[in-house]
């Protein structure tokens, strides 16, 4: 609930919705020069089982991302493939990099994102051991 809180005062999406949520409480009527100025990108890994550390490496294959309907105020679109290197792959990162550029571009060819009138930002994320990379692909 508290991660919902956020997204509703910072989302600039919801700017809209402030009063109605907000408006009889102490934030709504005190807030800061930060409110409903940010694009919230949301991440569910619900579905990833984190009862051991087995189950959870072998969970984490497949994050699905759920897109807010067009905006006509949003003039960005990003899609994003995620790949996420375990500890004992024998894959090198070279590897993944270019299996992630292939999906990425696979989903750039999807009739949705070819008639997207929006600035398209596909990115590559990788995650290795304890670090992030990321990159924007050239189309």
């Amino acid at each position: 609930m508290f991660v919902s809180i956020l997204e509703y005062y910072y989302d600039i999406l919801c700017k809209d919705k402030f009063e109605s949520i907000f408006g009889n409480i102490y934030i709504g009527k005190n807030p800061t020069p930060l409110v409903n100025s940010f694009r919230i990108l949301k991440f569910d890994f619900s579905g990833i089982d984190t009862r051991n550390k087995k189950s959870s490496e072998e969970g984490y294959t497949d994050v699905e991302m759920y897109i807010r309907p067009n905006n006509i105020k949003t003039h960005h679109q990003y899609v994003i493939e995620v790949k996420y290197i375990k500890k004992d792959s024998e894959k090198s990162f070279e590897t993944v990099r270019a299996e992630a550029t292939t999906q990425l571009k696979h989903y750039l060819q999807t009739d949705m994102l070819l008639q997207s009138k929006k600035m398209l930002h596909p990115l590559v994320v990788i995650f290795v051991k304890d670090a992030l990379f990321w990159e924007e692909i050239a189309q």
